[in-house]
């Protein structure tokens, strides 16, 4: 429940506070923290049926894509809300 929290707290901040230096900054904050958040919940979710290296480094890079994953999306919804709320760029 925590990443969701996080990017939905981001995605506020961007389109709420975004006229403001501190509101951009902490909603960067919180899309980095949904990242790493997904990132953790996945690697410990994964299973852990086989073991050596080779499974290792496959749960790492798959907790990892979905960690970026997540990232990425927060960061395209909480941009698309501040691009519709300031209308930077015309």
């Amino acid at each position: 429940m925590l990443p969701a929290t996080t990017a939905v707290g981001a995605v506020l901040f961007w389109t709420i506070w975004g006229s403001t230096e501190r509101g951009t900054l902490i909603g960067a904050i919180l899309i980095g923290a949904t990242a790493v958040l997904v990132f953790a919940l996945a690697l410990e979710a994964l299973p852990r049926e086989r073991r050596g290296v080779t499974a290792t480094v496959e749960r790492t890079v798959a907790a990892v894509f979905l960690g970026l994953a997540a990232g990425v999306a927060t960061l395209i919804v909480a941009g698309l809300g501040y691009y519709l709320e300031y209308r930077p760029f015309g």
